[in-house]
């Protein structure tokens, strides 16, 4: 082949040029390969962090609720009759041993009459009886009566005995009965609801006249399951109410019980507060009103949640998730012991984690214990 001739002077300084600035080119590939090549090898897994959050932040939630009395009983005589006196009213405040209602007594009172008069002469047969008896002892123990007289005589007695005591008994009940034809206020409050009209026939256990104890009053609001996880439930926990009749002023009330199990209905928990009527503020059971709930309560412990994305399991029923150390950027397994579902894929958390903790979101099947990993600048953000 023939070799290329470059004679002009200036053809032949362009091809110099050309030559060295390829050189050139081929040198820094050749250094930059290397480079790229480290780089590669030495890149981080990515993850998605997130940071582990207490179940309900320290804030006021509302709740709608409705005032109820703290007992509320229908009234009925335990004996029949005309009424003959009705003394109160609906509306009407009452105090306990008050009569309310009254039973015509006159039939009751003289059955204790006749009782009264046949219980004297059982005491009075009772008593001759005693003597024959006595006396019958006394001649038997000196072989003077047959055993039969002895026997006939012991009969009298104790069939005198068991007169006297029936009666008395009788007599007893028929006292009650006289005593159950006035029906008395079991408690302090407000008669709600009267039944009957004077002068009728009343039979045994009709509900005659309802009343409710207005002294100290409940309020009850409805909770689904994804809030009322929120509260560790324990009696005298403190809320605060504001009534439509006080609208500027809110009152201490105090969590008295709760439904274990959810209505089949609503498929909410119903939760009563108790409280002391304010001074000054007419409240009525059935009146709506507002429940301020503060969770959590001073003295608790915060609950924690995490996503349910994060947990994973190896073997058996053990729960894990991968905890990221931002000073070292690894991750590590964690066990973690787990609760009751809190909302849209989260979950409550027992134990194994502290609050501003962070967790792999995303991406942990690729991990492994104390892998360096990068997080995502977002999340990183936040710490």
């Amino acid at each position: 082949m023939k070799a290329l001739s470059i004679k002009h002077p200036i053809l032949q300084l362009i091809f110099i040029c050309l030559i060295a600035a390829t050189a050139s080119l081929c040198l820094a590939a050749q250094a930059d390969f290397p480079a790229g090549h480290a780089n590669a090898k030495s890149a981080t897994q990515q993850i998605l962090i997130q940071q582990v959050e207490p179940l309900q932040k320290t804030a006021e939630r509302r709740y709608p609720g409705i005032i109820k009395a703290s007992q509320q009983t229908q009234l009925a005589f335990r004996v029949g009759g005309p009424l003959v006196a009705i003394d109160v009213e609906p509306g009407e405040t009452i105090r306990k041993g008050q009569r309310l209602m009254q039973v015509d007594p006159r039939d009751f009172k003289d059955r204790i009459a006749v009782l009264n008069a046949q219980l004297a002469a059982a005491r009075s047969d009772l008593e001759h009886s005693k003597q024959d008896y006595d006396r019958a002892v006394t001649l038997f123990q000196q072989q003077v009566n047959a055993k039969a007289d002895y026997d006939r005589a012991k009969s009298a007695y104790d069939r005198a005995v068991a007169m006297e005591q029936s009666l008395k008994a009788e007599l007893q009940i028929a006292c009650h009965q006289l005593e159950d034809t006035t029906l008395k206020a079991p408690y302090d409050g407000m008669v709600i609801e009267q039944k009957v009209e004077n002068y009728e026939m009343i039979e045994p256990g009709q509900v005659v006249i309802a009343i409710q104890d207005i002294a100290t009053l409940e309020v009850e609001i409805h909770l689904p399951e994804n809030e009322i996880v929120k509260y560790p439930l324990a009696k005298n926990l403190p809320a605060e109410v504001r009534f439509t009749s006080a609208p500027d002023q809110r009152f201490t009330i105090y969590l008295k019980e709760w439904t274990a199990r959810a209505d089949e209905v609503t498929r909410t928990y119903t939760l009563t507060f108790r409280f002391t009527p304010p001074a000054g503020c007419q409240i009525l059971p059935g009146m709506t009103a507002d429940v301020y709930w503060t969770s959590p309560p001073e003295g608790y412990k915060t609950q924690l949640i995490i996503p349910t994305d994060a947990v994973f399991s190896t073997t058996g029923h053990d729960t894990y998730v991968w905890v990221y150390d931002d000073a070292t950027s690894q991750v590590l397994k964690r066990a973690v012991e787990l609760g009751s579902l809190t909302g849209k894929n989260q979950v409550q958390l027992l134990s194994g984690l502290d609050e501003n903790e962070w967790i792999v979101m995303a991406g942990s099947d690729k991990l492994t214990e104390g892998m360096h990993v990068r997080a995502m600048a977002q999340q990183l953000e936040r710490m």
